[in-house]
């Protein structure tokens, strides 16, 4: 759909500009924590934003979730590694994931 695309093409900078305005390395352990989301999520996102070829366009990811870092009880499974499994993200890009993008019922 060239209309899609379009839209993609105009939506892709300004997102990632978005991302980067409040991505952090660091946050302050007395009023934040840090939001983990799975990495595969992730790099499909990153794999969205930054595509700039026409003929290899890259969709962008469906709702987050957290579903596949966890068990049936909604914990953490065993020997997931960061950076490999989940990346630690800011809350506000959290949210602002979370809004862009939606979610499920997973916590």
């Amino acid at each position: 759909d060239p209309i899609l695309l379009k839209q993609w093409e105009i939506r892709r900078p300004l997102e990632l500009k978005l991302i980067q305005k409040y991505d952090r390395t660091t946050i302050n352990n007395n009023r934040e924590c840090w939001y983990l989301i799975d990495s595969n999520w992730l790099n499909q996102w990153s794999r969205f934003v930054h595509t700039t070829n026409d003929d290899d366009i890259e969709p962008p990811p469906d709702r987050l979730s957290s579903k596949d870092l966890l068990d049936s009880n909604n914990k953490p499974l065993p020997n997931l590694k960061n950076r490999i499994d989940y990346r630690g993200v800011t809350p506000m890009v959290f949210f602002i994931f979370r809004n862009i993008y939606g979610h499920d019922e997973s916590p």
